[in-house]
């Protein structure tokens, strides 16, 4: 199934700039895959999401706006307590968020199902952007400078890791739960991928949310991107559970000493 042409109204946004370009793209799987993520920033980045042509839900783009962040604070607070090991129960969600997480899920779902034939393609798609393989660069046009550059389908921060947190949160509370039992080894491993492409830099500080470096010389290649899928498929669940806590300690949060 192909996903529907994206659109935007306003012309001269970042959004509108990107829509443009990957129109002019070439490749059915690279330009489906790009289409993808280009749909879930649309839908879900807050710096997209009032210039996009996507329908969002409640009353208003600022009421979904506000819905997100507030989604964004939870699984933040989440992954920081099972990154340091904080003992005590998590705070219960809000019947707000507990429809936030669901309306989630089910856009996400549904994107993915809009946008691919099948689980496969799906998972070849993550694995590719976290793998710096569908970056795509491109230019805004200004009346009144240089054009400003951007690029995007790619993972622009380790928030990658609140991609495995929210299919956590889903099974918590069987929002979409056959969906997100089936994505989260790939979610968890596309983290693993992340970390050594963009972010395995001595120089670079753990936070959750600091801007990956991205390191062509590091992407990995098919064979071993095979065998880094095949080794989180095969986990069991409590282990799946123990890497994604591993990776958020590595990747999103300092040390101890430093905090």
């Amino acid at each position: 199934m192909n996903a529907a042409p994206i659109t935007a109204t306003r012309r001269g946004t970042p959004w509108a700039c990107l829509v443009a370009a990957l129109e002019r793209t070439h490749g059915s799987a690279a330009k489906r895959a790009r289409r993808y993520f280009a749909r879930i920033e649309a839908t879900f980045d807050t710096h997209h999401v009032p210039y996009s042509d996507v329908r969002v839900p409640g009353t208003s783009r600022h009421e979904w706006i506000s819905a997100i962040l507030e989604l964004m604070a939870v699984l933040s607070e989440r992954l920081r307590r099972r990154a340091w090991g904080a003992g005590g129960a998590l705070p219960a969600l809000t019947l707000g968020q507990r429809r936030t997480v669901r309306l989630t899920a089910r856009l996400l779902r549904s994107i993915a199902s809009a946008s691919f034939d099948a689980f496969d393609d799906w998972r070849a798609a993550m694995e590719r952007y976290a793998n710096g393989e569908l970056r795509y660069a491109y230019a805004v046009a200004r009346h009144d400078g240089p054009d400003e550059r951007y690029v995007a389908c790619e993972p622009d921060s380790s928030f990658h890791a609140l991609w495995a947190e929210f299919a956590l949160l889903a099974l918590e509370i069987d929002a979409d739960a056959a969906h997100f039992r089936a994505a989260l080894p790939t979610l968890v491993a596309t983290m693993q991928i992340y970390g050594a492409v963009y972010a395995n830099h001595a120089a670079t500080t753990p936070a959750l949310g600091a801007r990956g470096r991205y390191d062509a010389a590091r992407r990995l290649a098919p064979a071993k991107q095979r065998r880094v899928r095949e080794e989180y498929a095969a986990l069991p669940f409590d282990a799946l559970l123990a890497r994604h806590a591993a990776l958020a300690r590595r990747y999103c949060f300092p040390p101890a000493s430093e905090r």
